[in-house]
């Protein structure tokens, strides 16, 4: 079974999707002890969150060497869950930011919560849209049409509202050494979005080449934008 997954695979699941972990929680952990407000608390919710996600497909790919078909849909539907779920913290994040001198509405706040997460799990559960068997050699493979809808669903749901916000919140700050952090912000909020997309496509388009580069795009990818993130507004809250 373990001849079935690509040395690619081995490396970066069992060599460096640890380091990310552990890098994740520690960014978290400083958000922590610089300052907890509701706020911080909703980045904070999205660096472990997005831990967790990695720690899911870490045990998946070790769920995947029993051979069993059903229990491994199930674990990489619940990684796939968790790689979705963080970032609907970050429209949170840019709406607080946002409407923070007004306070923002708790109730359509909660609403968008729910429903977001109640859409993404319905999703999940499509017939045939995550498949994880011997034909794929243990590795998630989504269907074309799996992939459409949840390219509609994000761009919905995270992608344009944040870029939405982002624009009227950055006509808020005349500061420019603000604008520049929250521009800082801004890339690595587009670039956690753009590792949803070519992560989603990586697990639907079986093209060897593709899979090789984005393989070496996202160990760049993942530090460099939750970098961005913190830097460029958690450091600073």
């Amino acid at each position: 079974m373990l001849n079935q997954i690509s040395p690619t695979r081995i490396i970066i699941v069992f060599g460096l999707q640890p380091i990310f972990v552990f890098f994740f929680l520690y960014i978290a952990y400083l958000i922590l002890k610089r300052k907890v407000t509701k706020t911080t608390k909703l980045l904070m919710y999205f660096y472990i969150l997005t831990a967790l996600g990695l720690i899911f497909n870490f045990a998946a790919v070790l769920i995947t060497l029993t051979g069993i078909e059903w229990i491994s849909s199930l674990v990489y539907s619940m990684t796939s869950y968790f790689a979705f779920f963080p970032q609907i913290f970050l429209v949170l994040f840019v709406l607080k930011l946002l409407y923070k001198p007004i306070n923002l509405n708790k109730k359509k706040q909660n609403i968008y919560f729910i429903s977001f997460c109640l859409v993404t799990l319905l999703i999940l559960m499509i017939p045939g849209g995550i498949t994880v068997n011997k034909s794929t050699n243990w590795a998630p493979r989504y269907s074309w049409i799996f992939f459409i809808i949840v390219y509609i669903f994000h761009s919905s749901f995270i992608l344009i509202p944040i870029i939405v916000n982002l624009i009227k919140l950055l006509k808020t700050f005349e500061d420019k050494l603000l604008r520049r952090r929250l521009l800082l912000f801004s890339y690595g909020t587009f670039g956690v979005i753009f590792g949803i997309y070519g992560a989603a496509l990586y697990n639907t388009w079986d093209e060897p080449t593709y899979k090789l580069v984005w393989s070496l795009i996202q160990l760049f990818l993942i530090p460099a934008s939750s970098l961005l993130i913190y830097y460029g507004v958690g450091k600073n809250l």
